[in-house]
């Protein structure tokens, strides 16, 4: 059974080109890919021995009847034949902004689940959001774009969004610590969000938790909703009530 040949990129995508091993713009189409930083897969169609060589022309005809090289197939849904940057930036640049948009469309509507607001500056939004998803490939989480990874997630736990720093940084400064996040009076423009410290104290070891350092436990008068935390949140996740009906539980 023949194998893709997979290659490493910052950029995830689900590329295959479909190659022959002495062809040029087939070799041109795999260094564009690699310069750009895009990760993909090829079959090196001519090395291949029957019925695999079979298998996968009949598979190219399906895209490309010709089958001529390269063929580039690009999410299972897009043929580029040829040797074609402008083409391949153009899908890559839509499947970007389409995976933007829709992990935006997520986010928003976690947030407002949970008695939250995103930036009301949407294009603002949607440029931290794409450094999410940046992270997301290069670590494999959602490291916080404006904080810097340590590259372990057990040490970088704390700053996945959204961090454990958020509801904190909300009720003082009124915004997260990039902004996504933001209080209603941001959200509805009576303020404007501004830089805030950073509350974050790096951790030398992701096991140091001293067991002794206990937070209050607060508790929602109206659905019982109990958190631990420094203060209460501005609002309660459950039932959306303000932070006022909120008493210490512990």
């Amino acid at each position: 059974m023949f194998e893709r040949v997979h290659r490493e990129g910052t950029d995830k995508g689900d590329i295959l080109v479909y190659a022959l091993s002495t062809c040029v713009w087939c070799k041109k189409t795999k260094k564009f890919l690699e310069d750009q930083g895009i990760a993909y897969d090829y079959i090196f169609v001519d090395l291949l021995e029957e019925p695999d060589r079979e298998e996968v022309v009949n598979e190219i005809k399906k895209w490309n009847p010709k089958c001529s090289f390269p063929t580039v197939l690009i999410n299972n849904s897009t043929c580029i034949v040829g040797y074609n940057e402008d083409k391949i930036l153009g899908v890559r640049i839509m499947a970007v902004k389409s995976r933007i948009d829709g992990l935006y469309e997520k986010i928003k509507k976690q947030a407002e689940g949970s008695g939250h607001f995103l930036n009301p500056y949407v294009d603002f939004a949607k440029d931290l959001v794409e450094g999410l998803t940046t992270n997301e490939d290069r670590y494999g989480y959602m490291l916080c774009p404006c904080r810097l990874s340590s590259g372990d997630r057990l040490k970088d736990i704390d700053i996945i969004c959204p961090c454990d720093y958020r509801d904190e940084d909300i009720s003082e400064f009124g915004a997260c610590y990039c902004a996504l996040y933001v209080n209603s009076k941001i959200f509805k423009g009576e303020e404007k969000a501004k830089s805030i410290p950073e509350r974050r104290i790096p951790k030398q070891d992701a096991n140091s938790f001293n067991a002794n350092d206990k937070l209050p436990v607060w508790r929602c008068k109206v659905c019982g909703y109990l958190c631990a935390r420094e203060n209460p949140p501005e609002i309660c996740p459950i039932c959306k009530v303000s932070k006022d009906r909120f008493e210490r539980f512990l």
